[in-house]
């Protein structure tokens, strides 16, 4: 009975750990949900920001590309170029040209127009910028292996390089950086002789400007422009890999780089990334996160309280039952007079030897762990019945007559009609009750049949009862009545050996011997 309402008890349980457990993985799954939404969306944003900056700059260079190209096709160049960058005339145009081309162009701060020893020839400089007036000399950017790299130059291809110039501030005699793009394209003559080269100094200003804050462009160079805390863009060496066209670059456990690459002169990449740590979202996810422990811890708690609540209301009622189950059992031995432990003995016995008898592949089946827990129990009942036979008959000191015998085998019958009453009343029939009622109606028959009250043999007498009635059997051998001292053990052992197959199933005896020691022990407690 008593396991099964443990196992009741723990279905409960069960039942809201899964509920538990579940709440818990939706909980979780719905705040995932919502980070990865919002991480989506985020992504979304930045691409759509990306691609937008990246149309900026495709146009951004294809303007100073078309700019150059109508540069380097001009009339007077041609001539120029043809007179080995000598013609006088020639030199004047192109000056005078460039210098009202860049009156209507902010993106160059300067043109030149070098010859193949490095000398400059024409040199433009953009003089509407007060800031570009006080540059230090040119010759810190044209070191030699700049120079070597400009003038092996082939007739198609295009020279770049991102470097910082640094802008000399006379009110306060600190300087400070301008990031500027050198592009420099081969002047061909007719003959198709390299005469000279193209040089324009492009001041990105006017470029990163209109640039978020967060964005970074790298040129295929490995230099990086970067805006540092103040918003001063700042050209630095990169170790940044961007590999494929676009994607996703992991700086740090919170830092990211979305990118993509464009080609912003023939043949030549630039890589344009934004630069984010989602550390508005990380906040949100951490709050939410910390929300969503404080809940489950909270219902954790709970469970645990409502576990621990249950099962004490179940070890009361446990110990209520028992109390009131082993005081309706012993009234019936009051009134009998029969002293000692023989209802806790009896109890003890039949559990150690049904436990026993489970061990053969015969019994298992039946003499389950529950069966066996609530069979040790139920045989406090066994003489329930007692309560209903006169005074007369069972406390009578001498043998009873035949009348008064058969008055005393109706205590079987009295004791299932308790046990049929219990059940009626309270509407419950566990196996608990139809365990008790086989060992209260049978724990008088014999294996042979010459027990009572139905005169049933073997197998026809339920396990249960076979097996109570050595137990009793044992505990009155050895325990001393009114009319009898009690027995030494070994003479137990052998009167029980000799009603094998007679009042005893075999199999049991069998199992009894196995474990005759452990009931030496309880009798001896």
């Amino acid at each position: 009975m008593f396991n099964k309402f443990r196992k009741q008890n723990w279905i409960v349980i069960f039942i809201l750990s899964v509920l538990l457990l579940t709440s818990i993985a939706l909980t979780i799954n719905f705040a995932l949900k919502i980070s990865d939404n919002l991480e989506k969306t985020l992504v979304e944003n930045e691409n759509r920001v990306l691609e937008i900056y990246s149309d900026y700059l495709k146009h951004y260079f294809q303007d100073i590309n078309d700019n150059i190209y109508f540069l380097s096709n001009l009339e007077s160049l041609k001539i120029y170029s043809d007179s080995n960058l000598k013609n006088i005339n020639s030199e004047a145009d192109l000056n005078y040209f460039i210098t009202e081309f860049l009156k209507f162009n902010n993106k160059y701060q300067k043109i030149s127009i070098l010859d193949l020893n490095g000398q400059e020839k024409i040199t433009v400089s953009d003089r509407k910028n007060s800031e570009l007036q006080d540059f230090e000399p040119e010759k810190k950017i044209f070191n030699d292996n700049l120079l070597n790299n400009i003038f092996s130059l082939n007739k198609n291809e295009t020279f770049t390089q991102l470097v910082n110039l640094k802008i000399n501030n006379n009110k306060s005699g600190e300087y400070s950086f301008l990031p500027v793009l050198i592009v420099v394209k081969p002047i061909y003559n007719s003959t198709d002789h390299k005469t000279g080269v193209f040089l324009f100094e492009m001041n990105l200003q006017t470029m990163i400007r209109n640039l978020h804050e967060n964005i970074i462009i790298q040129f295929d160079d490995k230099n990086i422009l970067t805006q540092n805390k103040e918003g001063i863009f700042k050209v630095e060496k990169s170790d940044y890999n961007f590999k494929g066209l676009n994607g996703i670059l992991d700086i740090s456990d919170s830092l990211k780089i979305h990118y993509c690459k464009i080609e912003y002169f023939p043949d030549k990449m630039l890589t344009v990334g934004i630069i984010h740590s989602h550390t508005m979202l990380n906040k949100i996810i951490k709050s939410l996160f910390l929300s969503l422990y404080s809940i489950i811890s909270i219902l954790i708690i709970a469970f645990i309280l409502y576990i621990f609540i249950i099962f004490k209301r179940f070890k009361n009622i446990l110990d209520s039952n028992k109390a009131i189950i082993s005081s309706l059992a012993k009234l019936a031995e009051f009134r009998d007079e029969i002293t000692g432990r023989h209802l806790d003995k009896t109890s003890e016995y039949t559990k150690i030897l049904a436990l026993e008898l489970r061990k053969n592949k015969k019994f298992k089946k039946i003499l389950t762990l529950e069966f066996i827990e609530d069979l040790s129990i139920a045989v406090r009942l066994h003489d329930i019945g007692k309560v209903g036979i006169k005074d007369s008959i069972l406390l009578k000191n001498g043998p009873l007559t035949e009348d008064e015998y058969n008055q005393m085998k109706e205590h079987v019958h009295i004791g299932e009609d308790i046990i049929n009453g219990i059940i009626k009343e309270t509407n419950i029939n566990l196996l608990f009750f139809s365990i008790g009622k086989n060992v209260i109606k049978y724990h008088h028959e014999k294996y042979d049949g010459s027990g009572y009250p139905f005169k049933i043999k073997g197998n026809e007498i339920p396990i249960e009862a076979r097996i109570f009635a050595l137990a009793d059997a044992y505990d009155a051998i050895r325990s001393k009545r009114p009319y009898k001292e009690p027995l030494d053990h070994n003479i137990a052992i052998e009167r029980i050996k000799a009603d094998a197959s007679k009042h005893f199933d075999p199999d049991i005896i069998e199992a009894f011997l196995k474990c005759a020691d452990k009931f030496l022990k309880v009798s001896n407690s």
